[in-house]
């Protein structure tokens, strides 16, 4: 028993490098608002209402299934890259993506903000999923990686099928 105490206790420190060491910190403010770009807050009312003034990208089955939006502001130096993101093409399109994310009620949609080393803010994530994965690849750029629905498991199970045998 001592021998797995002192094991959990070389694992905290080591498992605290891992997550600090090329990661970047997501905060979330609450359900609907997160820390601003420009200072303050901001809140995603604030963001659909000034879309022009972001990149935006999804990620998910489709356009209209969406599992994440990213929100990545024009005015900035810094930049938000990664893999199986499609960028929305159709402005009006975005209302129905939130509100899809939205209705991910028992997940709890979150608006997630991308803060870098130095504490500046990349831009921000909307997601009913608090796994977000990034990395940093300069000091002006982060990576993101794929976001998955939170209604399936690994292996592409429905998670509502296995209640109660988890």
């Amino acid at each position: 028993m001592k021998s797995l105490n002192r094991y959990i206790l070389a694992l905290i420190p080591a498992m605290a490098c891992l997550m600090a060491v090329g990661c970047v910190t997501i905060k979330s403010n609450g359900p609907a608002s997160a820390p601003g770009y420009k200072g303050g807050t901001i809140t995603l009312a604030e963001i659909r209402s000034h879309a022009e003034d972001f990149d935006i990208y999804w990620a998910g089955l489709s356009d209209d299934m969406p599992t994440a939006i990213f929100f990545d502001p024009k005015d900035d130096d810094k930049r938000i890259i990664g893999d199986r993101w499609e960028k929305v093409t159709e402005p009006e399109k975005l209302d129905g993506m939130i509100s899809f994310v939205e209705s991910y009620l028992q997940f709890d949609p979150r608006l997630f903000a991308l803060i870098g080393p130095n504490k500046e803010v990349f831009g921000y994530v909307f997601s009913p999923n608090f796994i977000i994965q990034t990395k940093l690849v300069n000091e002006n750029t982060i990576y993101i990686y794929d976001i998955k629905s939170p209604l399936y498991l690994d292996d592409g199970r429905p998670a509502e099928r296995l209640e109660g045998k988890i």
